[in-house]
């Protein structure tokens, strides 16, 4: 047996609390949608593991840093997102920051793919690999998980939404984009249940 993980970086308070507000505006308006009710965060490795794995004390094993404080770009949307078929509506990351969080990804993905369950993985993502590309799909069979290095767009997600919802929430949303700059203050591990994550751990970065 095995189950599905992803390990996510979790922002700061204050940033939490502006995608929070998002995703309750988007509620308001169109009701239920998929990924609304996740906490906010930005998936960086999915994948699925034998029962009674430790991805976190693999994490602390492998001693990932902490990122750098990175900068919002505005809106980002996927209309027909490939893991979907929905239209996803992110909070995009500033261009010159990604390349550091990329990084990171490296350093998670090699500690925590060696252990995953390749056949069941794979398995996940067999309903939608007619929409992925042949490098995404290498990267299912090779890695676990179709999005990485430049292949990989760091975000975090407002929610993948119905289509006929769509234009409401960009009507109402376009106007205030995310801003600043802020931090990323964990790792947090969560186990999928159909769509449905529940937290598992948190892997505390090291002190500098």
């Amino acid at each position: 047996m095995s189950a599905s993980f992803f390990a996510a970086l979790m922002p700061d308070e204050r940033t939490s609390a502006m995608i929070q507000h998002f995703k309750d505006r988007t509620r308001e308006l169109v009701g239920p949608q998929l990924y609304l009710d996740d906490p906010p965060h930005t998936t960086v490795y999915l994948a699925s593991f034998p029962n009674g794995f430790d991805a976190i004390e693999r994490l602390r094993t492998a001693v990932i840093p902490a990122p750098s404080p990175v900068r919002f770009h505005g809106w980002h949307s996927w209309v027909g997102d490939p893991l979907t078929g929905r239209n996803t509506l992110v909070c995009s990351l500033h261009p010159d920051d990604k390349p550091m969080l990329r990084v990171r990804q490296q350093h998670i993905a090699a500690a925590l793919a060696p252990h995953r369950d390749p056949a069941t993985t794979e398995a996940r993502f067999a309903c939608r690999f007619d929409s992925l590309t042949a490098e995404q799909r290498h990267n299912v069979r090779t890695v676990g998980f179709p999005f990485l290095g430049d292949g990989w767009e760091p975000h975090i997600t407002v929610a993948s939404i119905a289509p006929e919802h769509w234009d409401i929430v960009l009507r109402e949303l376009h106007s205030c984009p995310p801003f600043g700059a802020f931090s990323y203050t964990h790792l947090e591990v969560f186990e999928l249940h159909g769509d449905e994550p529940s937290s598992r751990g948190r892997y505390e970065f090291p002190a500098h």
